[in-house]
């Protein structure tokens, strides 16, 4: 860790998979969509913050829509000039919409429980 970056620390679960491949560690729900992320924290500020994450669900390849990313970029990210430093990617990356906030527990919470697979895909 550089000394500009002491006192920031990583939370994983999984391996960084921006390609998307099963062979990096990652959670595997029972419907077999899955899933990994990273947090960023900040423990020079007391209390500790939570300055930037990502988490990626990724569903089965007969749905339509491939993945589901949210990211909270860094302060000063571009991002953060155009409005959207919290926003998500709907199966692709190219493709970013402004969402509300949400806490790295709440997106997690949205992953266990609340994304439902659709019998089949839609048509």
């Amino acid at each position: 860790m550089t000394k500009e970056n002491k006192g920031i620390i990583e939370i994983t679960g999984g391996g960084k998979n921006q390609n998307r491949l099963r062979e990096i560690p990652h959670f595997k729900k029972f419907d077999c969509c899955w899933f990994d992320f990273a947090i960023l924290v900040n423990e020079n500020i007391k209390p500790a913050e939570i300055i930037a994450f990502d988490f990626e669900i990724r569903f089965l390849e007969e749905n339509p829509t491939k993945f589901l990313r949210f990211d909270l970029n860094l302060p000063e990210h571009n991002n953060d000039d155009k409005g959207k430093r919290f926003h998500l990617h709907p199966g692709n990356d190219d493709l970013m919409i402004h969402a509300s906030p949400m806490s790295p527990l709440e997106i997690l919470h949205l992953f266990l429980y609340d994304l439902k697979m659709p019998e089949r895909p839609r048509t």
